[in-house]
């Protein structure tokens, strides 16, 4: 191919590409875009403005939610006021004043950290645990081989 007809080929490729490619997007991404609506915004977000619509006759209720994380803090402005407290717990006595096997378990227990709170850096979940101790044994066990106790209960296995 000589020089000048891979020019023309470039220059048609460069103006096709502006007919035929995809549209950009003009206007900017509100930064409320989590909130908005698929079907009546066109972004994928969770409805908030809907989500209010239906909630707004109805009584409001406590809710407790436990939060399975790998740290929480909660001096943070948005939980402070409103983290669950252990009313059957005296806070710093190293005593499990509520008898529950949990001592000073305040604002709930921390399975994942230490006895005093701090969280263990790089410490693995039990499934990871789980996983290394029992890869090497059923990695590429049959199962339709296995002892019954081997297989667990879940009907699948």
């Amino acid at each position: 191919m000589n020089y000048r007809a891979f020019l023309q080929i470039l220059v048609f490729a460069a103006l096709s590409a502006q007919c035929f490619g995809q549209p950009v997007r003009v206007t900017p991404i509100p930064k409320n875009w989590y909130q908005l609506d698929p079907a009546t915004d066109s972004v994928a977000g969770i409805s908030l403005a809907r989500a209010y619509q239906l909630l707004k006759n109805m009584k409001p209720r406590t809710v407790i939610v436990a939060v399975i994380d790998n740290g929480v803090d909660i001096d943070h402005e948005d939980l402070k006021n409103v983290i669950w407290t252990n009313a059957k717990e005296i806070p710093g006595n190293g005593i499990d004043d509520d008898h529950n096997g949990y001592v000073d378990d305040v604002h709930g227990w921390n399975f994942r950290g230490a006895k005093d709170g701090t969280i263990i850096e790089n410490e693995q979940a039990s499934s990871t645990q789980f996983y290394r101790a029992w890869k090497d044994r059923f990695d590429h066990a049959d199962s339709s081989r296995l002892a019954r106790t081997d297989r667990g209960t879940l009907p699948y296995i």
